[in-house]
């Protein structure tokens, strides 16, 4: 028998497959050829070539290669490390792995000085690691907000933060509707107010806004201005900033030149903005751009 909080967690495992049509009945080249692939959930394998695209029609009946679909870049990532990486014995006792060891901290405050270009210098004791953003997200969730608080979003976004942020924390992802205002524009940072204002009547308390910049799933990086307004906000309703900006380095340029480049929140001086103890930056490397390597 499980626990009420273990059997209420249980019901939610299945989001954000939820939304697909056919719940479970969910596409396999072997045991389920007839399921359902829902385009609600992308991933990028960085497939190899060659690439063979699955159409399902009942007219169209064509053997399909999956060769390499599971490949995502390990092939890139073992010769890497093997190049590159050499594990300490210290590694193997406890007292290296805490906090993500002596040496991996300062690394990556390196990586993100380099390529997020902070107003001020990241620190390694400003690094906080865990094995994967999902981890940070319920760590971040779970010190900053009580059970029953939420966490305030626009829509559309990544369906799996009601897991990360309300499995083990309890929170709840409260949504801000754009109501066809541009959700990476300033003036959304209207919308947010007013769902803020809602949810505080109706009994809950906003702890802080979460963002992913560049958006997930638009694609999109947040403009300067709307990065301020937002701290701005936040500051004002003093309340938390988390930013997601796992997608950092993987961003483009169009061919029109009118795509707005990704700015990191950290590329601001906040003394103004925000207080700095409820500004927060996640990244991880599982998104991260080949060029970077």
């Amino acid at each position: 028998m499980l626990s009420l909080r273990g059997a209420a967690s249980a019901k939610t495992q299945d989001i954000p497959w939820r939304f697909a049509p056919g719940g479970n009945n969910r596409y396999d080249a072997v045991t389920n050829p007839g399921g359902v692939i829902s385009f609600a959930t992308a991933e990028n394998a960085c497939l190899p070539t060659p690439l063979f695209f699955l159409v399902l029609s009942p007219m169209l009946h064509t053997r399909v290669s999956n060769t390499g679909l599971q490949n995502l870049m390990h092939d890139e990532l073992h010769d890497f490390v093997q190049k590159n990486v050499s594990i300490p014995k210290l590694a193997y006792a406890y007292r290296f792995s805490t906090m993500g060891g002596p040496r991996f901290p300062a690394a990556m405050a390196a990586h993100i000085n380099e390529h997020f270009h902070p107003a001020a210098p990241v620190q390694a004791e400003d690094i906080i690691t865990a094995s994967g953003l999902t981890a940070i997200h319920e760590l971040v969730g779970y010190s900053l907000a009580d059970p029953g608080d939420g966490i305030l979003v626009n829509r559309p976004v990544y369906g799996r933060f009601e897991l990360d942020f309300g499995n083990t924390s309890g929170l709840r992802m409260v949504y801000a509707d754009m109501d066809g205002i541009d959700p990476c524009s300033p003036a959304a940072v209207a919308k947010y107010q007013e769902r803020l204002d809602a949810s505080t009547a109706e009994g809950i308390p906003i702890k802080a806004v979460l963002i992913v910049n560049p958006n997930n799933p638009l694609g999109r990086a947040y403009p300067a201005d709307t990065l301020r307004a937002l701290m701005a906000f936040c500051e004002t309703n003093k309340i938390h900033l988390i930013s997601d900006e796992v997608y950092g380095l993987s961003t483009y340029s169009l061919d029109d030149g009118h795509d707005v480049p990704f700015t990191s929140v950290l590329s601001f001086d906040s003394t103004n903005l925000l207080d700095k103890d409820r500004l927060h930056v996640l990244y991880g490397m599982s998104k991260v751009n080949r060029r970077v390597l």
